[in-house]
């Protein structure tokens, strides 16, 4: 399985949202606490919740990992629908994108707990919606195991038989992490 960053997961939603939604390209790659209200609809996407050490397990040289794709669509109200029906048709779209980002689907072992939470700011002068929805993606890392031998660390690795037709032995292929001799 590829390996993915927090910025890589970030990229798969910016190329699947910038542009192919009502925030047009209007995306960022990061939080935005606070944006002006002519600029909006607008989406801003960030990752959230990596729990490299929290919850994270490490088994057989994988380590499974979970991070929290975060997506803010903020939109305002506009003439023939109330901020809220804005803001749920963005949410919607944002969320239809989201499914269908091949990697998500092939790369991850999960994409799991999409949720949506609305939150309605009302001033004086204005009025907008933010839909905050965010996504858990459980991805798979394989790792080489590490052995010592003596006084050197020794990082291991198996290959197998690829094409299953007993072409080829297993072997291994032993890296020293330490300086001295495998």
């Amino acid at each position: 399985m590829a390996q993915y960053t927090p910025q890589d997961i970030i990229d798969l939603a910016y190329t699947a949202l910038y542009g192919n939604t009502a925030a047009g390209t209007n995306v960022e790659k990061s939080r935005m606490d606070s944006i002006n209200t002519e600029d909006l609809p607008a989406i801003s996407i960030y990752v959230t919740g990596s729990d490299d050490a929290a919850t994270s397990s490490i088994l057989d040289g994988r380590m499974r990992r979970t991070d929290t794709l975060a997506i803010d669509a903020r939109v305002r109200a506009v003439a023939g629908s109330t901020v809220a029906q804005s803001a749920s048709e963005l949410a919607d779209d944002v969320k239809r994108r989201l499914v269908h980002i091949s990697e998500f689907r092939t790369d991850f072992e999960r994409f799991e707990n999409l949720r949506t939470a609305y939150r309605l700011d009302a001033t004086a002068e204005y009025e907008h919606a933010v839909a905050e929805i965010n996504v858990d993606l459980v991805h798979i890392y394989q790792y080489e195991p590490l052995t010592t031998e003596g006084d050197a660390l020794t990082s291991v690795r198996t290959t197998t038989d690829i094409d299953g037709a007993g072409s080829a032995p297993d072997t291994e292929v032993k890296t020293d992490l330490t300086g001295g001799t495998p």
